[in-house]
């Protein structure tokens, strides 16, 4: 099958490429100024040589890009702009159409001594295919992780676990700078808080990606965009963070551009520790007994993470660049915590105590390399990219257990020890063309590689005796999970006045496998899929767009979902993954409507999903009286749903942004002769609003929402939590300091009910302490108005 597959490819881009190689002549270029900022409406003129009569003309668009159609002949072109120079080029041509590249216009020596043209980005850019939240206006990302920032996104809600949801699923795709990334991919819900908030540019939000992307994501794609400057000269930032509880920070990002190359460096170190906690009673209702008990869990988490960056551009021509880039994170991790279960009898009275006290110690690294080859053409759109990416990992958690059952008398009545070490490797290639056709469509083709290799290794021991340690057997295997993943896809669309449409096919080929060594158990599966994508867009007006979008998409379940040990911490709750889980595979829907108002920006989007073998976590009863909590594949579902987003600046000094998703989920399938239905109402909105006082202190207070919502088994209660962030600009305006508060009244948790014939199951749990205060200071190197 990958020999078939790589000779269609091969076959498909051979026929490809001399079908789209035929160009009419044109002369294009690009218009920027000298600081290399990009000139619309430039005026561009093409005169005869021989009587300089002029015989056609036109203007830069938005990206200072420029294309006039000609016939073989001499001529000379005159670029001209308010308060610029003129500019005159001489050109000849023969066989072949002319790419001027980068115009670089100077500035008039009779226009003003002295122009301040002073903006800020919009918080919250609302496009038709996605939206992109840039991090630098909300003060209450300063000094933050990735998955804090991710927990200010609109849509998107970060859990206190670090388990991701997007419009109320967490079967979402996260992608870094456009591609699959090891920091974010492992599996792991945790590995966003290594990822330095500073190193962070923006995210963006795909709820209904085409072709191009991958098919992974039930709900769509979240993209995080890291850092890069892009201006000559030396310039980049400095980040300094202090915080209680501890939360302490620094990160520089540097960039040196020269007219040939672009080089980039980022180092980011943190160090965090947090108390955590909480509680749950259990109740078990069995035919022949009825018991209970009541866990309290108290734990204190601390980690010390690094990651360095480092790359280049390499302008081989105007048209042909190559970058280069690696990435390296290491992290420790030790947690320290106490569980104690007091076991209660019918009379309510407690009957007995036993504390288990864990020990725990994680290290991590992590490499990742990028190389990428990116070719531009004569035609605006026509581009052809190559993308190898390289990323190793490892993290070994090892862990102490003492148990002590105070009725014994005794000090320890019994000692653990675990082992947990995980192995990944990856490779991804990729393959991208664009060609433009007529006056505003484009077809684009492409292929795709991703090969994945995860490996864990578990044990957990008892000792028997003095310095005598026996494997436990359900807890001492290798698991190896295999995942390569092979894609085509093809996407042409067009523009005809106010009306747009485009539509795509991606054929995604799945080898995948996994095995438990020491069982011997293997469980190899391949299949082709195809997921089409269509998308709709009318400009009713100006200003008002009526988009109508499809995706079919799939969810394979991540390595941690299908592993079948997690941890050891608790004996009396046991967590862990399903390597029967099948892919959850999804029809998406949606109707969005856009409007630009005079000072904002409105989107409102209904959508539908259908899914088919839903991924759903479901806890039961083992014989030993232990509850188990694994993910199953159900039956179907159906998700409804409606969101609104708006960004509004009402005067100068006071800007709004928020977003409201309200939806209907519901779900059925039998497993092992039980109904897991479920059919929930929820909603979950997001408020923030900011002033500036004085033009240099800016203060913005912020809220956030999530409903109950019906799970397979139970409820998982509502949460909510109120930030508050201050910023005040200093040295001249190249610092910043900000002062943050995030969740001011500690009201952030997670509070669940789990119930069944056999058991009721009732939690409060926080994984850290939500309540943050930290104190931020951003220098920005060379910064010019």
């Amino acid at each position: 099958m990958k020999k078939h597959v790589l000779a269609f490819t091969i076959i498909f881009y051979f026929f490809l490429f001399p079908c789209f190689g035929q160009d009419q002549y044109t002369i294009s270029g690009t218009v920027e100024d000298e600081s290399e900022s990009l000139i619309p409406y430039a005026a561009i003129a093409l005169h005869s040589t021989n009587d300089s009569v002029l015989l056609s003309g036109t203007t830069s668009d938005l990206d200072g890009f420029f294309e006039l159609k000609v016939n073989p002949g001499t001529y000379f072109l005159k670029i001209s702009f308010l308060s610029y120079e003129d500019e005159y080029i001489n050109v000849e041509i023969k066989d072949q159409s002319l790419a001027l590249g980068r115009i670089i216009l100077e500035v008039s020596s009779t226009s003003l001594e002295e122009v301040w043209v002073q903006g800020e980005k919009s918080q919250m850019e609302l496009r038709l295919d996605k939206k992109v939240f840039n991090i630098g206006k909300d003060l209450s990302t300063a000094g933050s992780n990735g998955a804090d920032i991710l927990d200010k996104v609109p849509s998107v809600n970060v859990d206190l676990e670090g388990n991701i949801t997007l419009r109320g699923s967490g079967n979402v795709r996260i992608l870094v700078n456009g591609k699959p990334s090891g920091l974010v991919n492992s599996g792991d819900p945790q590995s966003l808080r290594q990822l330095q908030g500073n190193l962070i540019q923006s995210v963006e939000v795909i709820t209904n990606p085409s072709a191009k992307y991958d098919a992974e994501g039930e709900v769509g794609i979240i993209n995080i965009v890291l850092k890069e400057q892009v201006k000559k000269g030396v310039n980049g930032s400095f980040d300094f963070t202090t915080g209680y509880p501890h939360d302490h920070s620094a990160a520089a990002n540097l960039n040196f551009r020269s007219e040939n190359v672009n080089f980039f460096i980022s180092e980011g170190i943190s160090y965090r520790k947090s108390p955590g906690g909480g509680t749950s009673l259990q109740s078990y209702f069995l035919p022949d007994t009825t018991y209970a008990f009541e866990r309290l869990y108290d734990q204190s988490r601390s980690d010390l993470s690094n990651n360095f960056r480092l790359g280049a551009d390499f302008f081989v021509t105007s048209k042909d660049i190559i970058t280069l880039s690696g990435l390296y994170q290491y992290s420790t991790g030790k947690n320290l915590s106490t569980t104690t279960y007091r076991d209660i009898n019918e009379m309510n009275q407690i009957i007995n105590t036993v504390e288990r006290y864990q020990d725990e110690y994680e290290n991590e690294h992590e490499v990742e390399f990028d190389l990428n080859y990116k070719k531009e053409f004569a035609k605006k759109d026509q581009e052809f990219s190559i993308d190898i990416k390289f990323n190793l990992s490892q993290d070994r958690e090892e862990a102490d257990y003492d148990e002590d059952d105070l009725s014994t008398g005794t000090e320890i009545d019994v000692r653990q020890r675990s082992d947990n070490l995980e192995y990944q490797k990856m490779w991804l290639f990729q393959t991208d063309y664009a060609h433009p056709f007529g006056k505003k469509g484009v077809v684009e083709t492409g292929f795709k590689a991703t090969l994945r290799n995860f490996d864990n290794d578990f044990l957990v021991e008892e000792e028997v005796s003095d310095e005598v340690w026996e494997a436990l057997d359900r807890f001492d295997n290798q698991f190896k999970y295999l995942e390569n993943i092979y894609a085509l896809y093809f996407l042409a669309g067009e523009q005809w006045g106010n009306f747009s449409a485009k539509a795509g096919l991606r054929m995604e080929y799945s080898d995948i496998s996994t095995k438990l060594v020491k069982t011997n158990e293997n469980n190899p599966r391949n299949y082709i899929d195809f997921f089409p994508s269509a998308f709709f867009g009318y400009k009713i007006k100006e200003k008002n767009t009526l988009q109508l979008s499809y995706s079919r998409r799939l969810s394979r379940p991540g390595f941690w979902s299908l592993l079948p040990f997690f941890q050891y911490a608790d004996t009396r709750n046991y967590f862990s993954g399903n390597p029967n889980l099948n892919p959850e595979y999804t029809h998406s829907m949606e109707l969005g409507y856009q409007r630009y108002l005079k000072n904002g920006t409105f989107l409102g989007s209904i959508y539908y999903r259908y899914k088919t073998g839903i991924i759903e976590r479901i806890t039961f009863l083992e014989e030993d009286g232990i509850t188990r909590s694994i993910p199953i594949n159900l039956s179907d579902g159906h998700d409804y749903g409606f969101e609104i987003s708006l960004n509004y600046d009402f005067f100068d000094w006071w800007t709004a942004t928020g977003n409201m998703n309200a939806y209907r989920s519901v779900k059925s399938g039998v497993f092992e002769g039980v109904d897991y239905g479920s059919d929930t109402y929820a909603m979950n909105f997001q408020i923030s609003t900011k002033f500036t006082v004085a033009k240099i202190l800016d203060l913005q207070p912020s809220f956030n929402y999530r409903s109950k919502e019906q799970t397979a088994q139970g409820i998982r209660k509502a949460s909510y939590a109120l930030d508050f962030g201050a910023g005040v600009e200093v040295l001249k305006g190249k610092g910043k300091l900000t002062l943050s508060v995030t969740d001011i009244f500690n009201t952030r948790r997670r509070r669940w009910i789990s119930e069944t014939d056999e058991f009721r199951i009732e939690g409060d749990f926080r994984f850290r302490q939500s309540r943050q205060v930290k104190l931020s200071f951003n220098y920005i190197l060379d910064k010019k108005k």
